[in-house]
């Protein structure tokens, strides 16, 4: 099997070379260095073969290519299973289209079907993080604008860090990814290590943006931000359900520790980046539930502070846009959730107090914005009564202030709040 295998590197290797697309090796990263393939007649062979794989794949899963089957002989063991993944990577650059086609080439969709059965029957490590590494420039992409309105569109394409594939490739193998979390035989840690690695995925963009932001400082005319896919939702709340089911020993605490810092530095991310036009509600919305429900305690403090500046800086936004939509949805989403996370906290009192004080003395707004502050705040504070005595009563003189406010709404949330809160 091991002969008839090695041969089988052989024929991927001829391929990858007389295409000139990378050179294939066991423990080789896969090249970014390539050239559209000419020879149509090579392209189709190689999409039968990479059919061809999963036939192999089916036969030999539950033996050979089981995670922990065959492995060559040496030093450092390789799995044939592995060895299956890296042939797969390499037909994957070898039947790659610079088509703006929508849709995938035979020979990647074989290969994509291929590690997600990897993934879906047998729970491969290997096969999963595979996806991850092919999917990573669609968690997060780098956006540019010309601002001086110049005919240069190269600005305004994706810079997309890793492999050169396409974008339908790249959404495909992360949006099988993000599927891989609703399989109950991936194990917890490799959820955790999955998401490490989607959040690791980041870093090419922040550097981009740095660099991007620096010349901007520099030449002017070209603005950038980053923005998020939707994707990495479910990768995120799992990713963190799974890290608070891991074994308490000292090793795991110590990765759950790092994990957690990475998981806050992403919330900080996505909640505050360089142009609030990209800002996405859906993700920290979604987001922050399982975050607030599975925070240890020593990263609360953190968290706390990220979810203080939120606040004031959504309603910042607010006031001086006059425009809801997305601040607003993230205003009442970091509300909440530091009201669940901390009822105790005087930050949250003091955050409170300034929201409310701005409500007060508010005589400009024609938008509505301090009635909608005011529903939000004394809504939320009303719903989760049983642990928010400690805020509602270092606001009270506050919301004395407000059922006699002007607006009708604002007296009757304050109003609402008082009658419903026992003080004693």
């Amino acid at each position: 099997f091991l002969m008839s295998f090695e041969r089988l590197e052989q024929l991927v290797a001829s391929i990858s070379s007389m295409t000139d697309r990378l050179s294939c090796g066991i423990n080789r990263p896969i090249s970014s260095d390539f050239h559209i393939l000419s020879d149509e007649s090579i392209f189709q062979a190689s999409a039968k073969l990479c059919t061809g794989f999963s036939h192999i794949y089916q036969c030999c899963r539950e033996n050979e290519m089981s995670p922990n089957g065959f492995s060559s002989l040496g030093e450092k063991r390789v799995y044939v299973e592995e060895r299956m993944i890296v042939l797969v990577e390499s037909m994957i650059m070898v039947v790659y289209s610079d088509s703006p086609s929508r849709f995938l080439s035979q020979g990647q969709r074989s290969c994509l079907d291929l590690l997600w059965a990897m993934v879906e029957q047998s729970s491969s490590t290997r096969a999963l993080k595979s996806l991850v590494n092919l999917g990573k420039s669609s968690f997060c992409v780098m956006k540019t604008e010309n601002i001086l309105g110049n005919d240069d569109d190269s600005n305004n394409n994706e810079i997309m860090e890793g492999i050169p594939l396409s974008k339908s490739l790249a959404k495909e193998a992360a949006r099988l990814v993000t599927s891989a979390f609703e399989i109950n035989d991936i194990s917890s840690k490799d959820k955790v290590e999955t998401m490490e690695s989607v959040i690791d995925s980041f870093e090419p963009s922040f550097a981009e943006l740095a660099q991007i932001q620096e010349d901007e400082h520099e030449k002017g005319g070209i603005s950038a931000t980053i923005v998020y896919s939707d994707y990495i939702v479910p990768i995120l709340c799992g990713g963190i359900e799974a890290l608070s089911l891991l074994e308490s020993n000292e090793g795991e605490f110590e990765h759950r520790d790092i994990a957690w810092s990475s998981i806050l530095s992403a919330l900080h991310s996505i909640l505050f980046p360089a142009n609030f036009c990209a800002t996405s509600a859906t993700i920290p919305v979604a987001v922050l539930p399982a975050i607030v429900k599975y925070a240890p305690s020593n990263h609360h403090e953190k968290l706390e502070t990220i979810l203080s500046d939120a606040i004031l800086n959504f309603s910042a936004i607010l006031y001086e846009t006059g425009t809801p939509d997305v601040a607003l949805q993230l205003f009442e989403a970091s509300y909440i959730s530091f009201v669940i996370l901390a009822p105790k906290s005087l930050e949250l009192l003091d955050v409170s107090k300034t929201c409310l004080q701005t409500i007060i003395h508010d005589d400009r707004d024609d938008t509505g914005i301090s009635k909608i502050l005011a529903e939000i705040i004394c809504n939320g504070l009303n719903e989760h009564m049983e642990i928010s005595k400690f805020i509602v009563t270092g606001i009270f003189s506050h919301l004395c202030q407000l059922v006699v406010h002007k607006n009708m709404t604002i007296r009757v949330a304050a109003g609402k709040l008082l009658s419903n809160f026992d003080f004693y």
